[in-house]
């Protein structure tokens, strides 16, 4: 791999859901919320994203892998409701397997401590059927950098916060993943910041500002119409 995260500055930090976030502390900034990264992953990403595409194949790119648990949460999603979800994730600094605890909250699942530790183990640049209902890309990169062979239905946006990294909330950025949105398709994203929405806007997609998880008060989902 091109790049690697610095665990010097990283530290696990449970959430009151059994799940956890990493607290990065030379950005001083959380990979999830610390109000609960689960229930946080599954209200923006799951419920406010994932179960909006009515298709039995869904197509998803993500930015920000982090812990991978929105992999894994899609990979739920997948199971439940019968679907085939074929997931591209990008890090550019992705966080050492062995450094992950199991999340509590399946370690006692045979089928989803399996799942965990294939989308985890799963090697980066490459392509892993996690099993026959998830087909997993994990990318090392910059999605500056990023040169997109796919279009998707939907997008997860997770990169740390635009006051850390305003970098990667531009309008170059989600006008190239605005075309290779599939016509009607969503991103979904933690923050309603207003430097997101006047990028997302610029970039030819329709917002829709919705209640947050706990401690946020709004998220955003986009819109392609056209």
């Amino acid at each position: 791999m091109k790049n690697v995260a610095d665990q010097r500055y990283l530290s696990i930090k449970s959430t009151p859901d059994g799940s956890y976030t990493i607290y990065n502390s030379e950005l001083n900034e959380n990979y999830h919320s610390e109000f609960g990264a689960q229930t946080e992953s599954n209200y923006v990403y799951i419920k406010q994203g994932l179960s909006m595409i009515q298709k039995e194949v869904i197509h998803v790119f993500e930015m920000g892998f982090g812990t991978g648990l929105n992999a894994y949460l899609a990979w739920t999603y997948a199971q439940e409701y019968n679907k085939i979800v074929h997931f591209i994730s990008i890090e550019k600094f992705p966080v050492s397997v062995d450094f992950l605890p199991v999340p509590s909250f399946i370690e006692n699942r045979l089928d989803s401590l399996t799942a965990w530790n294939n989308i985890q183990q799963a090697a980066w640049n490459s392509t892993r059927n996690v099993d026959n209902s998830f087909i997993l890309t994990k990318l090392n990169v910059d999605i500056a950098e990023f040169e997109h062979y796919s279009t998707y239905d939907i997008i997860f946006y997770d990169a740390f916060a635009p006051s850390v990294q305003p970098e990667l909330w531009t309008p170059v950025i989600f006008k190239a993943l605005h075309s290779r949105l599939n016509p009607e398709g969503i991103l979904v994203t933690y923050s309603s910041a207003g430097i997101v929405k006047r990028a997302l806007i610029s970039a030819g997609f329709t917002l829709q500002r919705l209640p947050g998880p706990p401690g946020k008060k709004h998220m955003l989902r986009a819109i392609k119409n056209r």
